[in-house]
C-alpha cells in the first residue's frame, strides 16, 4: 500500500520567535504579517549548510505520495491540497501499476500518460532543442534559427489563444475552429497552412518521442494557396531592370543630399529637437544626387568617387542575382576558385552546402555579365568610425569583388 505525505522542510528563525518547551519538544511562537499567532516545532540540522542553527520546520502546502512497482519505489507529487484528493492520485498510479504487472499496459504507455499533465512550455522548449539539433534526413543540416523562431510563434500563438497548458488539451477541432476565424478575419492561406503545419509536426513528434500515442492533427485540411494568392509574383520588364540598375547606382551618392525632416518633439523632452532623414524615391533622386555632389565638392575628394564605386558594386550585385537567380546568401558564399570568367562558357558553381536546396548548381553567366565582372576591381574603401580609419567592403555583399577577381587569380 501506498502512503500520502507532506513534506517537510526548515526555514529560519522568523523575526521575535519566543522560543519553548512543549511536550518535550522545542517550539516557536511568533506572529505573523496578518497578525496571526504561528507556533511550529523548531529543529536543529546535523549536516549540511545550516548544520547547529536552530530553525522551523514547516510542511509543504501540497501532498506527496509513494508507491512500488516493477521498478521499485517511486516518490512523486500530487499537486493536490486535499488528503483525500492526492489519495485519488494515488489510487490511479497503483492501478497503473497493476496494469503494467499484468500485462495489460506497457511501460510506454505509462510514460505516455505521465507526459499528459507536463507543462506544454515544457513540450515546446524539448521541441525546439530538437529542432536545433537534428539532422534532416535529406538536406544533412539542421533547422535555421528562422525556421524555429516561427515554430515557437506558432505554437505559442495558438496554446496561448486557445488556452491550451498542457497536452491533454489539445484538440483538432478547437484548432480548426481558431484557423477558420483567422482565415474569415483576414489570415491568408500560406500563413494558415504554416500554423497547421508546425501543430502537426509538433504533435508527430510527440508520437515518435512517446509523448502522444496518436497525433490528433493528422491529415489536418489544407486551404488553396493558388486560390488566395496575396502576392502575384512577374518578371521585370527591361526597362524596369535598367531603372533598378540605374536608381541601386546612383542611390549610394544621394544618400548624401537627402533633406533633414524635423518630427514632433515630445513632450517629455526639454533640451534638442527630433530629426530624421527624408527618404530617397525615384520623383527626388535627380535632385537629392545634385545636392550630394554640391555638399561633398567641399569635402575630400575620394569621398565622392567611393559614393560611386559602392553604387557601382551595389548595381552589379543585383544584376548578378537577376541574371543568376542565385539568393543573396548564396551569392555571398561564392569565392574566386568557384568563379569561372575565361572561356567560351562562364560560370559559377555553388556548393551544395551554400545552397538552399542542399544540391549545388552550375549557374552559366551571360557573357555581358562575364565582362562586367572581370571590370569589377577588387578593392575596399575606408571609412572612418569613431574617430578611426577602418577597412571595409564597399558593399556588404562583397561577393562581387571576390567573382571578379577569378579572372586576374588564374
Amino acid at each position: 500500500m501506498g502512503t500520502v505525505y507532506r513534506e517537510t522542510y526548515t526555514t529560519p528563525l522568523p523575526p521575535g520567535a519566543e522560543l519553548s518547551i512543549r511536550k518535550r519538544q522545542r517550539v516557536a511562537k511568533w506572529t505573523d504579517k496578518r497578525g496571526r499567532t504561528r507556533t511550529a516545532p523548531v529543529a536543529v540540522p546535523e549536516r549540511g549548510a545550516h548544520t547547529g542553527e536552530s530553525r522551523i520546520v514547516v510542511e509543504s502546502g501540497r501532498y506527496w505520495c509513494e508507491y512500488r512497482d516493477a521498478d521499485g519505489v517511486h516518490i512523486v507529487p500530487t499537486g493536490c491540497r486535499d488528503e483525500t484528493a492526492a489519495r485519488g492520485v494515488l489510487r490511479e498510479l497503483e492501478r497503473r501499476a497493476e496494469l503494467v504487472k499484468g500485462n495489460l499496459l506497457s511501460a510506454s504507455e505509462t510514460r505516455t500518460a505521465d507526459h499528459q499533465v507536463t507543462p506544454l512550455a515544457e513540450h515546446f522548449a524539448a521541441y525546439d532543442e530538437h529542432l536545433r539539433v537534428h539532422v534532416h534526413r535529406k538536406t544533412g543540416f539542421s533547422a535555421t534559427p528562422a525556421h524555429r523562431r516561427n515554430r515557437r510563434d506558432h505554437l505559442k500563438r495558438v496554446a496561448a489563444a486557445l488556452a491550451w497548458g498542457k497536452l491533454a488539451d489539445l484538440d483538432r477541432v478547437q484548432l480548426e475552429t481558431w484557423l477558420a476565424e483567422r482565415e474569415a478575419g483576414g489570415m491568408g492561406a500560406r500563413t494558415r497552412n504554416a500554423y497547421a503545419l508546425s501543430w502537426s509536426a509538433f504533435a508527430n513528434w510527440c508520437v515518435d518521442t512517446h509523448r502522444l500515442i496518436a497525433n490528433p492533427f493528422a491529415r489536418l485540411g489544407k486551404a488553396n494557396e493558388r486560390a488566395d494568392c496575396r502576392w502575384h509574383r512577374r518578371s521585370l520588364t527591361v526597362s524596369e531592370l535598367r531603372r533598378r540598375l540605374d536608381a541601386a547606382q546612383r542611390r549610394a551618392l544621394a544618400e548624401y543630399g537627402r533633406d533633414v525632416v524635423k518630427l514632433e518633439k515630445p513632450k517629455d523632452r526639454k533640451r534638442g529637437g527630433i530629426w530624421t532623414y527624408a527618404p530617397v524615391t525615384a520623383d527626388n533622386l535627380d535632385k537629392c544626387e545634385a545636392a550630394a555632389r554640391k555638399r561633398l565638392a567641399e569635402k575630400p575628394p575620394d569621398l565622392i568617387a567611393e559614393a560611386e564605386a559602392a553604387g557601382r558594386l551595389r548595381a552589379l550585385t543585383y544584376k548578378v542575382l537577376t541574371l543568376t537567380g542565385l539568393r543573396l546568401n548564396e551569392l555571398r558564399s561564392l569565392t574566386v576558385g568557384q568563379v569561372n570568367l575565361d572561356g567560351p562558357a562562364p560560370c559559377a558553381v555553388v556548393r551544395a552546402a551554400d545552397a538552399k536546396a542542399r544540391r549545388g548548381a552550375e549557374i552559366p553567366l551571360r557573357a555581358d555579365l562575364a565582362a562586367d565582372l572581370s571590370r569589377q576591381p577588387c578593392r575596399t574603401v575606408a571609412r572612418r568610425t569613431a574617430g578611426r580609419a577602418t577597412r571595409k567592403p564597399a558593399h556588404p555583399c562583397a561577393a562581387a569583388d571576390r567573382c571578379a577577381a577569378a579572372d586576374r587569380a588564374r
